[in-house]
């Protein structure tokens, strides 16, 4: 069996396609950024295999609680003490371009495999090393409600405190961390059960670790590959690749994903995604993508 572990904020109705597409053959677990109402998204009819997490965590764009959002499914995930084959992360905004019964074949049939690839964040001094070792401070400082006047001028306030940090210390670079060999990758992967319980036990045993990495800007494309790029699973990843610039879609393990990471994807690229051997696309939306997603469903699922 497959986990799905599925961070969402937005588009109800596109994260109700997802996890539709996805089949009751597998458990999801959905993280919806606590900023979000969960009554949007529980208004549909989902399945008894789909599980919104309680613990959950105001999102911010490349802010540490990314990880912490995910690390909340893989925890999760792996109290229901199940034997998944993989633990597969998506977004609410992805969708399949193959069979669900070809993705968890092709995932069974490497058991032991960890599908996620990296860099040495030291091989790009110029890009990603300079990134990582200067200080960011997207994660508020405060929790993020707005239920009344008084807090959401709270918000602007810690968002105020929070730029005003930045253009103080732009200039300094966090020292490197002693051991460890820094790496970057795509935020979307797919690892063994075994390999996501070693992170857990990794993060609660390394304080100074985490602490990091909380100021580390998109701090979800390093996180993760550090910790397996450092540990014994990293024999069974795709693991280190050559550095050839910048790029995050050069890393995607199991995605299809516009150079742009921003792009949404229509039906104009359907022969692009048709021709795909990957297994997934990012991003797709209900307002731009349905037509597409109607012809993934008819053309390339059944």
């Amino acid at each position: 069996m497959v986990a799905y572990l599925i961070l969402a904020h937005t588009d109800p109705t596109q994260l109700y396609r997802l996890v539709t597409s996805l089949g009751e053959n597998c458990l999801i677990f959905i993280h919806l950024d606590s900023k979000t109402p969960l009554s949007k998204f529980t208004a549909y009819d989902y399945k008894r295999n789909v599980h919104f997490i309680e613990n959950r965590v105001a999102v911010s764009w490349a802010g540490f609680n990314m990880v912490v959002a995910t690390l909340n499914l893989i925890q999760a995930a792996l109290q229901k003490s199940i034997e998944y084959s993989h633990l597969v992360l998506l977004s609410g905004l992805d969708y399949p371009i193959k069979p669900v019964r070809k993705i968890q074949d092709h995932l069974k049939a490497h058991p032991e495999k960890e599908f996620i690839k990296f860099i040495n964040v030291n091989d790009s001094p110029e890009n990603y090393l300079k990134i990582f070792r200067r200080l960011s401070f997207k994660n508020p400082f405060l929790p993020q409600t707005k239920n009344n006047v008084l807090e959401q001028g709270l918000c602007y306030v810690d968002k105020g405190i929070r730029r005003i940090l930045g253009y103080l210390l732009m200039f300094y670079r966090k020292k490197p961390m002693p051991g460890i060999t820094p790496c970057f990758g795509s935020q979307w992967w797919a690892i063994t059960p075994a390999c996501a319980q070693y992170i857990l036990d990794f993060v609660g045993s390394r304080p100074d670790f985490v602490s990091y990495f909380k100021t580390t800007f998109g701090p979800d494309e390093y996180f993760f590959h550090t910790i397996i790029g450092n540990s014994p699973f990293l024999k069974n990843a795709d693991g280190f690749q050559v550095y050839e610039g910048r790029g995050t879609y050069k890393m995607a393990n199991l995605h299809i994903i516009h150079p742009s990471l921003a792009k949404t994807y229509t039906l104009t690229d359907f022969k692009e995604i048709q021709a795909s051997t990957k297994f997934f696309v990012r991003k797709v939306s209900t307002n731009e993508s349905s037509e597409l997603i109607d012809k993934i469903n008819k053309e390339l699922l059944t």
